[in-house]
């Protein structure tokens, strides 16, 4: 058996099941043979006797193994958490975190430029060489997935990509190259060195990159349709005895007042993520010990059931031994010439017979407990991989709540008639939402926030807005007022928009460069 239980996580249940199998199947070897048959005789009941306590030794362990441990309040988290204990009750205003607006790359085809906006000012603008005849650069919305500072092409001939930013996994991304002053390339955005070495280093994963044949410019919206942060009301208890024995812990929960001892706070979503990332990762470091001490039990009740079979393999081979002697003691007592060597026989015979008696007698209580903690083995085991299926959904959660700090976007589309939520590159919402006059275009719209105004106003958002070339252009605000989302699903939105996040409208439903690693990718042509 492995010394260390952890190293058959995710196989316990055939771990013990072989051990188990293993030992009644094939049994264990034969004790030494040079260990007397007297001395076994003697001993047979006193072993027998003692063997027949696995169980209560086991039930010892696990006692030991299960003993209360220090309760541990599920909403506990560390002092260093984003919210301070106050002085006195009070319901604080939001803090704002974000100051400056997210970075937002446009590039123009036409023009041959790529602008980076911050909210509407120009923080920089360079000339780029796009995808010539034959491999055009797609228009749409992307986001950086990939970055390397020195890359080489998977395709053309493992051509220098220096300060690679990708923006699909088919192949299309920023770098560093030769600007002939037309588009150049097999479809990447090529940019001056300098810049890209600056642009390397102000973009980050996730960071959102539009591509359109016009030049794009970013306005301010107002709209009552764009997400507005929900506040989280929590209740942090000033002083309760758990504080006093462990001062480095606070507790949250929600509800409560100032006239019990507690009073309210309000958590904006990045804190509020940061609250329930600390709790999420508390549950799973509960749940892997779990884990750790039930397969322990598992494997402790499994060398018991071990142990168990060898006792009963071992006293059937005496009995069986006892009685070959018997045999051999008959015969020497048949072909006995003198009185002496008949007595000894006899009295051979009978030690041997008791013997067999005391070994029988323990045999069925040996019989008995090794079928107990077999049993018992298996139940410990399917205990042990429930404990491992809730650490999976702990590891779960706070896989979900470690991503709960990054932006989210939001994409609608006309042609799904779907409203989807990403965050981290994995989708975390989705549901139906409501587009009047649906049979109508949307366009293409990409709003960003910025910073929060005021917790009555929400965040200051920026639109862009992109031309299909087919159609006139619906300006961003009336294709808002045409789209309704569930109240419901809105609060939950709500829960987690923050300054970076993104809505997305489009005519078009997500390309199938959306996937995992990804934000929504919309391809426009």
């Amino acid at each position: 058996m492995p010394a260390d239980p952890l190293a058959v996580r995710g196989n316990y249940v055939q771990f013990v099941y072989a051990v188990v199998r293993s030992v009644i199947v094939n049994g264990v070897a034969m004790f030494d043979a040079s260990f007397g048959w007297l001395g076994r005789a003697l001993a047979c009941a006193a072993l027998a006797a003692l063997l027949a306590l696995p169980a209560t030794s086991a039930d010892a362990a696990r006692s030991k193994r299960t003993s209360p441990r220090p309760k541990v309040v599920a909403t506990q988290i560390l002092a260093s958490a984003v919210v301070p204990l106050p002085a006195a009750p009070t319901i604080a205003a939001p803090r704002n975190i974000t100051t400056s607006a997210p970075l937002v790359a446009a590039v123009s085809l036409n023009a041959q430029t790529v602008t980076i906006y911050s909210g509407t000012d120009v923080v920089a603008r360079a000339p780029i060489s796009s995808g010539m005849s034959g491999y055009r650069t797609p228009t749409g919305v992307f986001s950086i997935l990939q970055k390397a500072r020195y890359h080489e092409s998977n395709i053309y001939d493992n051509a220098p990509m220096p300060f690679m930013q990708r923006l699909t996994w088919s192949g299309v991304a920023f770098h560093a190259g030769n600007l002939p002053g037309y588009p150049a390339s097999h479809g990447c955005v090529r940019l001056p060195s300098a810049f890209a070495e600056r642009l390397f280093g102000m973009l980050k994963i996730g960071g959102r990159v539009v591509v359109a044949n016009e030049t794009l410019t970013p306005e301010p919206i107002v709209h009552a349709a764009l997400p507005k942060p929900v506040y989280t009301p929590v209740t942090m208890m000033a002083a309760a005895p758990e504080l006093n024995r462990q001062p480095h812990l606070i507790l949250a929960s929600t509800g409560g007042s100032a006239n019990d001892g507690t009073f309210e706070r309000l958590l904006n979503p990045p804190e509020a993520a940061e609250l329930e990332k600390r709790r999420a990762n508390s549950a799973l470091i509960e749940a892997q010990a779990d884990v750790r001490r039930m397969l322990d039990i598992a494997a402790d009740t499994a060398l018991s059931a071990e142990e168990a079979t060898r006792a009963r393999h071992d006293t059937e081979r005496d009995i069986a031994k006892f009685r070959s002697l018997i045999e051999r003691a008959k015969s020497q007592q048949v072909a006995a010439t003198d009185d002496e060597t008949r007595v000894q026989a006899e009295a051979s015979i009978a030690a041997f017979e008791d013997a067999i008696a005391d070994a029988t007698v323990a045999l069925a209580d040996l019989r008995q407990t090794e079928t107990a903690l077999i049993e018992r083995s298996f139940v410990d085991a399917r205990q042990a991989r429930d404990a491992e299926d809730a650490a999976d959904r702990a590891d779960a959660a706070s896989r979900t709540a470690n991503r709960g700090s990054e932006p989210i976007t939001v994409f609608i589309s006309r042609a799904d008639n779907r409203v989807q939520v990403r965050q981290g590159f994995h989708t975390i919402l989705d549901g139906d939402v409501t587009i009047r006059d649906a049979h109508l275009p949307l366009g293409t719209h990409v709003m960003t926030a910025g910073s929060l105004l005021d917790p009555a106003s929400g965040l200051r958002w920026t639109s862009v807005s992109m031309s299909d070339g087919a159609t006139q252009r619906l300006s961003a605000y009336d294709a808002l007022s045409r789209i309704r989302i569930e109240p419901q699903l809105a609060e939950e939105i709500g829960r987690r928009v923050w300054a970076g996040a993104t809505v997305l409208i489009s005519d078009n439903a997500a390309s199938r460069e959306t996937g995992k690693g990804t934000d929504f990718v919309i391809l426009t042509k």
